[in-house]
């Protein structure tokens, strides 16, 4: 009978060790909503990054021309602006 008690008790603790095992690996893989929207603010705060820096290569990338084109609209603007 002892034999076949402590085979039951070493299932049943294994068991529970398991169950243990298998919460604490779902509590460590649950993100809370804080940590949901933070996240989501970085993805967006990056794409926004790569978004300004691929504008940023383009208009590196130009010709020359449209550059001077942009900076007379700007200056022209600015002047406008004054005389107002």
């Amino acid at each position: 009978m002892k034999p076949e008690l402590q085979r039951v008790l070493e299932s049943r603790k294994r068991d529970q060790l398991i169950r243990t095992r298998k919460q604490e690996e779902e509590t460590h893989r649950k993100v809370s909503p804080l940590e949901a929207e933070l996240l989501k603010r970085q993805q967006k705060l990056d794409e926004w990054d790569r978004q300004q820096q691929r504008e940023q290569d383009d208009s590196t990338k130009a010709p020359e021309f449209v550059k001077v084109k942009e900076n007379l609209r700007r200056t022209s603007f600015q002047k406008e602006e004054k005389d107002v």
